[in-house]
C-alpha cells in the first residue's frame, strides 16, 4: 500500500461515523421480489463467491453453481467484470502466475456472460481447457486458483438514480 493512495483520517472517521448512523433504528420491508442496489463493500463479497465457482477446481469436483452454465446469461447485458493483474500499485498484481505462465488483463463476464473457467495446471488437465494464468502459490501444498486485481466496470447510472428508480 501507498500512504498516498490512502484516504486521510478525518475522512476515515466521518464515514466510520456515518456508516454507524445508517444502522440506528433500521426500517422493515414487506417479503416480496424487488430490485436491491448493493453498497460496493457487499457487492465485492458478491463477486468474490461468484469467482470461486468460476475456478477450474471446482469445477473439476463438481462443486460449483455454474456447473452446466457456461453458456448462460448470468447477468445484465451491461455486466462486465475485469481483470487486471498487471495494474499499476494493485494489491494483486502480478507479471506472471504462480506456475510461471504470463498474466494479462482479460474480463472474467462480458455481456453478463462468464468469459472462461479459471485453471491452474492440474485443473487445466482435469477439465482439458487451455491454462489462464490463475495459479497461486501458498505456503504450502499444491497451487491454487486466484484472479488478481478484479473489478465490475461502473455503469451510467450513479447509485442516487438507481434508488431513485426503485
Amino acid at each position: 500500500r501507498h500512504r498516498s493512495d490512502l484516504p486521510d483520517p478525518a475522512g476515515i472517521g466521518r464515514e466510520a461515523g456515518e456508516r454507524a448512523v445508517r444502522k440506528v433504528a433500521p426500517g422493515s420491508l414487506p417479503s416480496g421480489r424487488m430490485p436491491v442496489v448493493f453498497d460496493p463493500r457487499v457487492g465485492g463479497g458478491i463477486v468474490g463467491h461468484l469467482l470461486g465457482a468460476m475456478t477450474g477446481p471446482a469445477i473439476a469436483r463438481k462443486a460449483s453453481f455454474l456447473i452446466d452454465r457456461e453458456n448462460e446469461q448470468l447477468f445484465d447485458n451491461g455486466i462486465r467484470i475485469v481483470e487486471d493483474p498487471l495494474r499499476p500499485r494493485g494489491l494483486r498484481s502480478r507479471n506472471y502466475d504462480g506456475e510461471g505462465i504470463a498474466s494479462v488483463p482479460r474480463a472474467l463476464v462480458e455481456g453478463g456472460r462468464v468469459t472462461r473457467w479459471l485453471t491452474n495446471v492440474a485443473s487445466a488437465a482435469q477439465l482439458d481447457l487451455p491454462l489462464t494464468g490463475h495459479a497461486s502459490r501458498g505456503s504450502g501444498g499444491a497451487p491454487g486458483v486466484a484472479p488478481a486485481n478484479v473489478y465490475m466496470e461502473p455503469g451510467t447510472a450513479s447509485v442516487a438514480d438507481l434508488i431513485a428508480d426503485i
